[in-house]
């Protein structure tokens, strides 16, 4: 059944309260090219309303043809962050990281929640 923008922002602006956003914080949206934009622009448009900073970084995914399916960034190891000093340093800026691109369990993620940083992974193939 397809969600329209209008419920997505709903659910996007309730995970964000539940998540204690606040006006003036800033979010930065981890995407790759696969990132579903629905998913992306909804999130966006949410963190925006709620008053947040909001900023994108769009990485390359890393690994694709390890995947194990025909989503590319479905490969445990090495992932787009690794060694890339740059972007971990802009998403430790960040009060909160939505990520859609799928961090989970990397030495990276670990690294940025060390800092205080909170991520909230989100992810959707449409």
């Amino acid at each position: 059944m397809a969600v329209s923008d209008y419920q997505l922002i709903e659910a996007w602006q309730e995970v964000l309260r539940l998540s204690k956003l606040q006006a003036g914080q800033t979010v930065t949206l981890l995407t790759s090219s696969t990132t579903h934009p629905q998913t992306m622009q909804c999130a966006q448009i949410a963190a925006q309303s709620m008053g947040a900073i909001v900023n994108r970084l769009d990485l390359l995914p890393v690994n694709a043809e390890k995947a194990l399916s025909r989503d590319s960034l479905a490969y445990l190891g090495t992932t787009p962050l690794t060694g890339n000093e740059a972007a971990i340093a802009a998403l430790k800026a960040s009060d909160l990281v939505l990520d859609l691109m799928t961090l989970l369990f990397s030495p990276e993620q670990i690294d940025i929640l060390k800092s205080g940083t909170k991520i909230l992974l989100a992810r959707c193939c449409g």
